[in-house]
């Protein structure tokens, strides 16, 4: 999930691999890239190493927008879900349910599942309450099938 996250946002999978590699090592934890240590600026991977961000393989110090951070929930360390339309939205990719796939927090339903039924029934407030959810969650599910995997 984080290197494709990482990967779509313009990252060199070279950088990713190393970088993985780097701080497995010293950070002595088999998933570097699932830290809260680590996030983009442009094609870029920056780390946190204390109150510093810089780029992850030069060290180099640099400015951060902490637009990534905006949107993983972290339990300790490690990042628990990621909600890619933000905090305040319902769609969420945990690992923890339904397998990592995207899906709507309310109901669990996939968010592939919302979009198409929304196609077929054209009220997003029917669907709502076939799937026990709500209207907004289903927009948030159309919005995530059509932005984000329409990208992919």
């Amino acid at each position: 999930m984080y290197v494709r996250g990482f990967r779509d946002a313009g990252v060199p999978l070279n950088h990713l691999r190393d970088a993985s590699r780097k701080y497995r090592s010293e950070w002595k934890t088999p998933y570097p890239l699932a830290t809260k240590r680590f996030a983009i600026n442009g094609r870029r991977l920056l780390c946190q190493l204390g109150n510093i961000w810089q780029e992850a393989l030069s060290g180099q110090h640099c400015a951060f927008f902490d637009e990534l951070g905006k949107q993983l929930v972290h339990i300790g360390d490690l990042t628990s879900e990621w909600r890619p339309l933000g905090n305040d939205r319902t769609v969420v990719l945990a690992p923890a349910r339904a397998f990592g796939k995207p899906i709507d927090d309310i109901s669990g339903t996939h968010t592939f599942v919302l979009s198409q039924a929304i196609q077929a029934e054209q009220d997003p407030k029917a669907v709502a309450w076939w799937f026990g959810t709500t209207e907004s969650a289903v927009l948030d599910a159309v919005e995530f099938e059509s932005k984000w995997l329409s990208a992919a």
